[in-house]
């Protein structure tokens, strides 16, 4: 949460920006774990507060059709490389 409190000094906003409290501006994304240790992290949205106002997935989602498109076999196996190199990376500490 104190990602923003530095930003907002540079730019002159910390009386309005930088953390959660009353009386601030803030606009929140929650999402399902720590994006800082696994990136996949940001497109599990559980919620968001913009502009005072919370809202769920399913109503941030409501609108908009499932994207009717088919995958080639070559970018399903990209896909699935991809995942696996994210999530079982050679490197992370186990």
């Amino acid at each position: 949460m104190r990602q923003g409190v530095l930003p907002a000094r540079l730019f002159g906003l910390d009386r309005d920006l930088g953390t959660v409290e009353k009386g601030r501006l803030a606009d929140l994304t929650v999402v399902d774990g720590d994006p800082f240790t696994d990136f996949d992290t940001l497109v599990r949205t559980v919620a968001v507060l913009r502009g005072g106002v919370p809202y769920t997935t399913e109503e941030l989602t409501a609108d908009f059709e499932p994207a009717a498109r088919s995958t080639t076999e070559a970018e399903e196996d990209w896909l699935a490389m991809g995942t696996l190199m994210r999530r079982d990376a050679c490197c992370d500490a186990h």
